[in-house]
């Protein structure tokens, strides 16, 4: 290949371009119209009833857990296989992580293990990769239910994010939907989306309260909104591709999985990586560092997520990714089939 393949890419078109023009010609850039029609449109895709769109998914998970009443020294179970977004979301509230280990099955947080923990204020759990998760088993705290990588899919019956509490995603330029940065918080619960517009709305009050200065611009929310149209087009793409690079490696895909990231495991994930970029390939470990590693907890204390950090590699996946790129990543897992198989298993 005469350029490295990117390991991520977001997909725009004609219609993303008209979308964010209009608005510009309509001269209200901030929280308005458009990002309000985004949080109705992205509460429905996860079954809630009312939606708020903000600046970022890290915004939307301090957002609901401030909602929930937490605060300093609140315990606040997240997953130890993850970005380190939730625990920024801690961090900004003061709240003290607590690390739960992950799932083999699903890399998401184990349920067991989480109603085996006491004394805690609320749960962050993330599907991730496209894989949903069963975190309608999760009875220890509300849980806040993050579905930045499974928006569009099924789990348990009902959409990705309709098991939470709040549930929220993201709109980075990674997310299954890219609009730059941006998120969207939803729930339920018609007093909680007045608490929340409450704690947004800093412009509106009569007594001072702190208050979270995290609403999307329009400017923002029009493009996200764009690209929601298009997600089961997306989900498709990316499950065909998917199967096309299960099939190199002599296996089947997953039923219902929206692939926001293709998963193998290695031996040596650092090692194989090395090997993809050698091919022109920019493949990656999924989590850069895995937060509870990152924070410093030793990894006999979750081993599925210290397994996860040594032996998963993501390889690009997305729905602009090019014929010819699809067929040299193809190429390259058919000759390495005997090293590598997918994650999850179908």
């Amino acid at each position: 290949m005469s350029a490295m393949i990117p390991h991520s890419c977001p997909c725009f078109d004609a219609e993303d371009e008209a979308a964010v023009r209009a608005t510009l010609e309509a001269r209200f850039v901030t929280h308005g119209d458009a990002a309000r029609r985004l949080g109705a449109a992205g509460a429905a895709a996860m079954g809630k009833r009312w939606g708020i769109a903000v600046q970022s998914g890290t915004d939307a998970i301090a957002a609901a857990l401030r909602l929930l009443g937490v605060g300093p020294e609140a315990r606040v179970a997240l997953p130890a296989y993850m970005c380190g977004a939730a625990l920024d979301a801690c961090a900004l509230l003061g709240a003290t992580p607590v690390f739960v280990d992950v799932a083999e099955a699903t890399l998401a947080i184990d349920p067991a293990k989480v109603n085996a923990e006491r004394g805690l204020a609320a749960v962050v759990a993330a599907h991730l990769f496209g894989v949903p998760a069963p975190v309608w088993k999760i009875r220890a705290a509300p849980v806040v239910e993050d579905c930045a990588q499974t928006l569009g899919v099924q789990a348990g019956g009902r959409p990705a994010g309709g098991h939470g509490v709040f549930s929220m995603t993201s709109f980075y330029g990674t997310k299954l939907l890219a609009a730059g940065h941006g998120g969207l918080l939803a729930g339920d619960d018609a007093s909680r989306e007045e608490a929340a517009w409450n704690l947004f709305l800093h412009d509106k009050i009569e007594t001072w309260t702190p208050h979270f200065h995290f609403l999307m611009s329009d400017l923002a929310a029009s493009l996200a909104l764009s690209q929601l149209g298009k997600l089961d087009r997306f989900i498709a793409a990316r499950r065909a591709i998917a199967a096309r690079f299960a099939e190199a490696l002599g296996q089947a895909p997953r039923a219902g999985c929206a692939y926001s990231r293709f998963i193998v495991v290695a031996d040596d994930a650092a090692a194989m990586v090395a090997r993809f970029r050698a091919a022109g390939i920019e493949a990656k470990g999924p989590v850069h560092k895995a937060a509870a590693l990152a924070f410093g907890i030793d990894e006999d204390a979750v081993p599925v997520a210290a397994w996860a950090q040594r032996h998963c590699v993501s390889v690009p996946l997305y729905p602009a990714l090019a014929e010819e790129h699809c067929a040299h990543i193809a190429a390259f897992l058919r000759e390495h089939a005997h090293a590598l198989r997918c994650w999850p298993p179908a």
